[in-house]
């Protein structure tokens, strides 16, 4: 089923690799880390009140995340026809596989203003982004509206079992109907519990724009992008990358004590022959593939450091399937001190290095994240087979 699953969604995103596409992303990433205004970086201060016009009385989803298939397949107008370095088409045109998950964003978070980059660009502005009216109940019962933060840094927020329920539906965690209004909330709850500043949760409506994601924004409008990626249940990291690799999480809600047994997606490239790796970007941390029986330890040579990414790739031996399972410092984890600018140059590396060997050709690199951070998202989760729903207005208790 995992197998079944990837195949599908490559589909959904499949296009032919553009010799077009490939001369622009390189002359771009040229210079890898010049996008990034580093200056601004360094002001990882904690949102501060000063930030936000709090004049107005002021949500879960296992949001809607980024996901960005370095193929020849943009958002916008189709490009000249051209002949494309690989006259294969559609997923027979792909040999190797390479994705990421980063870390706790919402797609509104980061991508809620895409639609002004891509009219400045000349592109349809056909992305569901963050409503104008966007705004989330705060405890005292003043709204909070969407506003752009003004740092690389916000402390930490939750995206736990009760955290992304309440997200979903503050008053009623039971429910299957969608209000969104706990997101503001919930990040007050987190600052309190860990003696943090934003004691009001306005961190929670915060978002980026192009001018902070320069990178970001860019692959974003360059290539295949999902406004409707969902994080696979309204749980925090581990078991979200549980589901990453073995479409499911065994029962859990939280990480398990101890190891479960599970069919992972290595396993299947394994009966089928298909070659694998894991480049761990910390091997000194723990890795929640290690959750599953067998996994890490049968498989130890498959398990490697970040640095064989880049030798790989530059000694031809990349393999048909690449996880790179990432590291707190480069996943783009609110908390502070942890600049989002720093994970973004460190993808932004990975990708670069990947268009300049020969397998940029035929490749297909994904970018998504574990799940939403308990960050402001304006659209929901297909809950129980009904239509995903958005909210248009304030979140003020209202169904989406």
């Amino acid at each position: 089923m995992v197998w079944l699953e990837f195949q599908r969604m490559l589909g959904h995103f499949a296009g032919d690799i553009t010799q077009e596409h490939t001369e622009v992303a390189q002359k771009r990433f040229k210079n890898k880390y010049s996008d990034f205004p580093i200056a601004r970086s360094l002001a990882c201060t904690e949102v501060r009140r000063s930030d936000h016009p709090i004049t107005r009385w002021s949500g879960w989803l296992a949001a809607s995340l980024l996901t960005i298939v370095l193929m020849g397949c943009a958002m916008g107008p189709a490009p000249p026809a051209v002949t494309p370095p690989n006259s294969a088409q559609g997923l027979s045109a792909v040999n190797h596989v390479i994705f990421i998950a980063q870390e706790n964003r919402s797609f509104d978070t980061y991508f809620g203003h895409l639609n002004d980059y891509r009219m400045a660009n000349g592109l349809p502005a056909n992305v569901d982004g963050m409503p104008a009216a966007a705004a989330n109940p705060a405890d005292d019962g003043t709204m909070v509206t969407a506003f752009h933060l003004k740092t690389m840094c916000i402390e930490n927020t939750s995206a736990a079992w009760a955290t992304s329920h309440i997200n979903f539906n503050r008053f009623n965690q039971a429910s299957s109907l969608p209000t969104l209004d706990g997101f503001v909330v919930e990040a007050a709850s987190a600052a309190k519990g860990s003696g943090a500043n934003d004691v009001k949760g306005i961190r929670a409506m915060g978002f980026y724009t192009d001018q902070d994601l320069i990178s970001h924004y860019f692959l974003a409008s360059q290539f295949g992008t999902s406004d409707r990626w969902f994080a696979p249940a309204p749980v925090e990291t581990e078991t979200n990358r549980m589901y990453l690799v073995a479409a499911t999480s065994v029962g859990h809600a939280h990480a398990p004590a101890n190891q479960v047994k599970a069919t992972t997606i290595f396993d299947l490239l394994d009966q089928k022959g298909i070659s694998w790796k894991v480049y761990l970007v910390n091997p000194n941390i723990p890795s929640e593939l290690s959750f599953f029986a067998g996994l890490v330890e049968n498989h130890k040579d498959k398990f490697v450091p970040i640095a064989q990414y880049h030798t790989d790739l530059q000694n031809g031996t990349l393999p048909a399937v690449s996880y790179i399972d990432r590291a707190p410092g480069v996943d783009e984890h609110p908390g502070s001190g942890a600049s989002i600018q720093v994970g973004a140059a460190f993808v932004t590396e990975l990708i670069t290095s990947l268009m300049n060997s020969q397998f940029w050709k035929d490749s297909v690199f994904i970018v998504t994240f574990d799940e939403h951070g308990g960050l402001y998202d304006h659209v929901s989760p297909r809950i129980d087979g009904q239509a995903i729903m958005a909210l248009s207005a304030p979140s003020a208790g209202q169904p989406a």
